[in-house]
């Protein structure tokens, strides 16, 4: 995705957040909640991510979780005057967690969705990416759209977006990889005719992977999780969410890394 349209979802966004113009609940504190009492008291706020997944959450050669999330959340974790601690796992374990309270939150280039909405919180949307079906250079494979997929194996990342997507077209074959770079390495290896991921992390992987993209589509909207009733910390988190759209730090983050 260039700069220029991914700037403009960030204006966008700033709209949506500062006229709440898609629905978007902010959460109200209940009796029951005391979430933001136990991050304050901890002084650390425990997110858990997948860092296999450039630009947005990858480790660099200390083990240090860098990226676009990694940014927001030490924003977010400067507003709230705590510590981030990062918990590293396969992205199919993280809404788990959350829901367990093992992790305080979900920062892992996520998308709204229904299920996870069932038994999680979500934050007010900050992004907004697109979705790529990626094949190899020299493959033949031409589609205009999803359905033109039948009779080809397709490659996605356990319990994404992509997975539940591609999983509900008929005569599709679905190999699932608990990370990114399994699911590129499959693909250059032929175990798979294409992969089906998040646009941003396709550019990364064209530097290693003599790739193409023959399909993009529109994503739905990137948020943070945290646990259900998980209010009073959602709405601290919320608004520096708001603050980062607003004072520019969330376009300086697409600058960046996207």
């Amino acid at each position: 995705m260039s700069h220029r349209n991914t700037t403009a979802i960030a204006f966008l966004i700033i709209g949506l957040v500062i006229g709440l113009g898609i629905g978007i609940v902010i959460p109200t504190i209940t009796t029951a909640d005391n979430s933001l009492a136990n991050v304050t008291t901890r002084g650390t706020l425990i997110v858990g991510t997948s860092a296999d997944y450039p630009p947005f959450e990858s480790l660099d050669s200390e083990n240090n979780v860098v990226g676009f999330d990694a940014d927001l959340m030490e924003y977010i974790g400067d507003y709230m005057n705590v510590t981030i601690v990062w918990q590293n796992m396969d992205f199919d374990s993280l809404v788990g967690a959350c829901s367990a309270g093992t992790i305080d939150v979900i920062a892992a280039a996520m998308f709204i969705s229904e299920e996870r909405a069932a038994v999680l919180s979500h934050s007010i949307p900050y992004l907004q990416t697109e979705m790529s079906i990626v094949a190899m250079n020299d493959s033949s494979l031409s589609i205009s759209n999803l359905e033109d997929l039948s009779g080809e194996t397709v490659g996605v990342q356990t319990g994404s977006i992509e997975d539940t997507t591609i999983s509900d077209v008929s005569g599709v074959s679905v190999t699932r990889f608990a990370t990114a770079d399994l699911m590129f390495a499959a693909l250059d290896a032929g175990t798979v005719d294409a992969i089906f991921v998040d646009t941003p992390v396709v550019t990364v992987y064209m530097s290693t992977y003599n790739i193409k993209t023959i399909l993009t589509m529109a994503a739905e909207l990137t948020v943070l999780y945290a646990g259900l009733n998980a209010n009073s910390l959602m709405i601290q988190m919320n608004a520096a969410i708001s603050q980062a759209l607003q004072d520019g730090t969330i376009d300086g983050l697409i600058q960046e890394w996207l």
